[in-house]
């Protein structure tokens, strides 16, 4: 509303100020108190503090990326050796072992010369293993040719998955533990870049109590500037003292709480790279032992074939004898032998063979491996847990103590000094709270 007033003894009206005024009032006021050295300080301070929390939680992302890279790249590497090894200990060691079989048993029923069945037996046999090399003649695949067949008619099949992995360099150079050591680096340069918040509060301190000192006595600013001075000769000295406090504690949370989160994040990784590794150690390991299964019954079979024909000969005639007993005879040397190739086919690779370490310790895991990689898989998911649970409880924290600096804040302001004296006692509370939190954090 217009304010009246008299002039020459006529009422008359005079306008408020307009918000432009007004604006230009608070901007000329803000300059003004930036001017003073407190409230500059306060300003540097808090740029200050701001440069270090965000470049750690800048570090902090980027270690998280460098930790997901080396999940990738674990995943991707162990797929890539999965399906090398499924290939060659599956769609080509089975059909290799029938041929090797077949060579083997031909050998065999060609010493048994004087029985017309031996030498009928030996041609098939000879026969059935020529035409499979000839489907596979020129595909270079394991029967293709002679490369990777020994004396003894077995192949090698180390030899063959090392070709296999050669094929494909940049997935077998890929060093998952290379990013995580990238990650590792970053979060601790994070971490210690955010505690450069500890010593600028500490200065800040220092400064402020020197300056309050030389300015006594002094004509000060009343404004309670961005970070609320403690050292105030008025009524409102506790609630500024709560809110600098409060102030103090978001500030130093932060480089605690960065860490918590950290840990969490690296810890899910090395829990969800163990979980893989665990995984396809199995798969891998199922892989040759079903290929093994699979030859071993192949050789047994034979072995009861000979056995039932031996049976079947006992009531024969002794010309019928004469022709099937050496075929017998020949089979279960067959089955013998063919036990031994299952052995030499299905041997772990080492490092003579030239499989690169990760695909010969996927092969390699045995039931104490399994325990292991299971046992670290779920320590850091105990351990990504944990720092889950820290880091939350660090996030509220925070919340706490931002509310306790508002409220104290907003208590250094009210002019009632019953409503003052509420909010401070509800700033104390929350700060209280903030650091019974921060405290439960670490002791929990």
């Amino acid at each position: 509303m217009a304010r009246k007033a008299k002039r020459g003894g006529v009422p008359t009206t005079r306008p408020r100020a307009s918000d432009a005024s007004r604006l230009v009032k608070g901007l000329r006021r803000l300059r003004r108190n930036l001017g003073d050295p407190a409230n500059l300080l306060q300003l540097v301070i808090a740029l200050l503090v701001a440069l270090p929390v965000l470049a750690g939680a800048l570090l902090s992302s980027q270690a998280s990326d460098d930790w997901q890279r080396a999940l990738r790249d674990d995943i991707k590497r162990s797929a890539a050796a999965l399906e090398d090894i499924r290939f060659v200990y599956t769609d080509e060691a089975r059909p290799a072992f029938r041929i090797a079989m077949a060579e083997v048993r031909a050998e065999e029923l060609e010493l048994e010369a004087g029985s017309a069945a031996a030498r009928f037996e030996a041609g098939t046999e000879a026969q059935t293993a020529a035409q499979l090399r000839f489907a596979e003649r020129g595909k270079g695949t394991l029967v293709d040719g002679d490369r990777y067949q020994a004396p003894d008619h077995s192949f090698d099949l180390p030899r063959r998955l090392a070709d296999m992995r050669a094929r494909h360099p940049g997935l077998v150079r890929l060093d998952p533990d290379a990013g995580q050591r990238a990650g590792d680096e970053t979060s601790r340069r994070a971490f210690l870049l955010s505690c450069l918040v500890f010593p600028l509060v500490a200065g800040y301190l220092l400064l402020q109590v020197r300056m309050v000192r030389r300015r006594t006595g002094r004509r000060r600013s009343q404004d309670a500037g961005l970070i609320p001075e403690p050292i105030r000769q008025d009524a409102r000295r506790v609630s500024v003292s709560v809110a600098l406090l409060a102030w103090m504690t978001l500030t130093l949370i932060a480089p605690l709480q960065l860490l918590a989160n950290n840990g969490e994040q690296r810890e899910h990784a090395m829990a969800a790279r163990y979980a893989n590794r665990l995984s396809a150690t199995i798969e891998a390991s199922g892989i040759v032992a079903s290929f093994g299964a699979d030859a071993r019954r192949m050789a047994r079979d034979l072995g009861v074939r000979s056995a039932t024909r031996q049976y079947v000969l006992i009531d024969a005639t002794a010309a019928e004898s004469a022709q099937h007993s050496p075929v017998a005879a020949a089979d279960e040397r067959t089955a013998a032998r063919s036990e031994r190739l299952v052995r030499t086919m299905g041997r772990i690779p080492g490092s003579a063979d030239g499989v690169d370490p990760a695909t010969r310790a996927l092969l390699a895991g045995d039931k104490q491996d399994l325990d292991r990689l299971s046992r670290d898989q779920a320590r850091h998911a105990d351990l990504a847990d944990s720092a889950g649970t820290r880091n939350t409880r660090l996030t509220v924290a925070i919340l706490f103590a931002a509310f306790a600096l508002s409220l104290a804040s907003f208590a250094g302001s009210v002019q009632v000094k019953r409503r003052e004296r509420l909010w401070r006692v509800w700033s104390r509370w929350m700060l209280a709270i903030s650091v019974v939190i921060t405290v439960a954090a670490y002791l929990a």
